[in-house]
């Protein structure tokens, strides 16, 4: 009997796909997997707490007090859709991702329909 290979992946991409102001793209059955997230190994680390944002730096209006930080950082997307219009997802696998599967900001009739999301460190 023949031994299974194994297969190792390192992620090494935080964004698979970044739209940009752009209107009317279609995903169809397409598998997004395999993005990494490194902010927890920079300096300001991550701090996990409900709303899924992270502090940055020290809040300056307060210079007595180490832990007051500014709490404006949102994990990013590993596939990013912003100010865009019409985009679609779907039937599209999100998977083994490590921020946040789909990031959708500032984009309008935008449709996911069908999609799985699992295995992804954030949210999805």
């Amino acid at each position: 009997e023949a031994a299974e290979a194994l297969v190792a992946v390192m992620p090494t991409l935080a964004v698979l796909v970044n739209v940009s102001g752009a209107s009317n793209v279609a995903f169809e059955g397409i598998a997004f997997k395999h993005a990494t997230w490194l902010r927890p190994s920079e300096p300001d680390g991550y701090v996990e707490q409900q709303s899924g944002q992270g502090p940055v730096g020290a809040d300056p209006r307060n210079a007595d007090c180490d832990a007051d930080f500014f709490w404006s950082y949102k994990p990013p997307g590993n596939v990013a859709v912003h100010s865009a219009r019409n985009v679609s997802f779907l039937h599209c696998e999100f998977s083994r991702l490590g921020g946040t599967g789909l990031d959708l900001t500032s984009a309008t009739d935008c449709v996911v329909d069908g999609c799985y999301f699992h295995d992804i460190s954030g949210a999805a």
